[in-house]
């Protein structure tokens, strides 16, 4: 596993786009690693964090729910800020 310190950073956009192919693939593991990465970065906004930490606990045991659960937080996660 990646030591977090020593990562090359990603933003936010770059991130959805490998949750979405992990989607793509099947890959709930890598998905769920995403979420914990996205919930990070999203401490400020304490419900979106809430959600991709959720997410990031059903890629291991409701892959239709995470699917679903990931399509909804996407749609925040990209949504102009007001």
């Amino acid at each position: 596993m990646d030591d977090p310190r020593t990562a090359p950073l990603h933003t936010v956009d770059e991130l959805c786009a490998g949750a979405d192919s992990a989607c793509a693939h099947g890959d709930l593991e890598a998905l769920g690693r995403l979420a914990g990465r996205l919930a990070e970065m999203s401490r400020e906004h304490p419900s979106l964090h809430q959600g991709l930490t959720e997410l990031r606990r059903l890629c291991r045991s409701d892959a239709e729910r995470a699917l679903r659960m990931w399509m909804r937080l996407k749609r925040q996660l990209l949504a102009p800020s007001a």
